[in-house]
């Protein structure tokens, strides 16, 4: 699992040639900025909105099989204040109260208070820092695909991120994350060095009224007494961290 978390944290974005690829074209910050925020539109304020992909962990920055894929489903239900995701092996579920983080493989429930950011779209305020930042921003295509890259500078925890953005309907279709830094494969019986990268392909986006006929977990399901924090029978062995009082 230690690689997994490190690709989490230290990776960000993929890199692919093809014979339809042109060069990379310098662009400014505030046009990654303003794709992302035009990719925010997809979707109306408060409107509901679901997503289905997968996650994809590699050994190096390019080609490769990967090495571990995780589903990944995320249904948001912002008039009712609703979240349901699956991602990376863990459910998470929201209401207008709680946020519950289910983690199967260190056998842990998580209760937050419910956060409001899953409803809201990114603001230009948002990317201040970025603006403000040593990056350099990229672009080109590969086929009918626009890619934008951010590169980040040395010393930074990540080295790049790629949007791969289908032009037509504009959506994300990959969210790619590079490692900066190479690390130890610890699956690997000799010394093997890897250079992970990350990618999230997403599929299957469902806005409005098709999404509030998916599924949508009750905390019920965990807890048979939310406030107490009785576990329900299924969960009795799961350890719980309460982290509501925490700013």
């Amino acid at each position: 699992m230690k690689f997994i978390t490190y690709c989490l944290i230290q990776v960000m974005v993929y890199f692919s040639i093809d014979a339809f690829a042109q060069e990379w074209t310098v662009i400014e910050l505030e046009d990654f900025q303003a794709k992302i925020l035009e990719l925010e539109k997809i979707k109306k304020e408060n409107q509901s909105f679901a997503v289905e992909g997968e996650y994809l962990f590699y050994e190096q920055h390019k080609g490769g099989e990967p090495s571990y894929s995780f589903p990944l489903v995320m249904r948001i239900h912002p008039e009712e204040e609703k979240v349901y995701m699956e991602q990376l092996g863990r459910t998470m579920i929201q209401n207008e109260n709680v946020l519950i983080t289910c983690d199967t493989s260190t056998l842990q429930l998580i209760v937050q208070k419910s956060n409001p950011a899953f409803y809201k779209q990114r603001m230009t305020g948002d990317f201040t820092a970025l603006a403000k930042s040593e990056s350099k921003a990229k672009y080109r295509k590969s086929g009918r695909i626009e890619i934008y890259r951010l590169e980040f500078p040395e010393g930074a925890t990540y080295k790049a991120v790629e949007l791969w953005v289908n032009p037509t309907k504009n959506v994300i279709e990959k969210y790619v994350m590079f490692a900066r830094e190479q690390v130890a494969d610890e699956f690997k019986k000799e010394v093997e060095y890897i250079q992970p990268r990350m990618e999230i392909v997403y599929s299957d986006y469902l806005i409005g009224k098709e999404v509030e006929k998916q599924k949508f977990s009750d905390p019920k399901v965990y807890f048979s007494d939310l406030k107490l924090l009785t576990p329900t029978p299924e969960f009795e062995g799961y350890e719980i961290i309460d982290l509501r009082n925490q700013d």
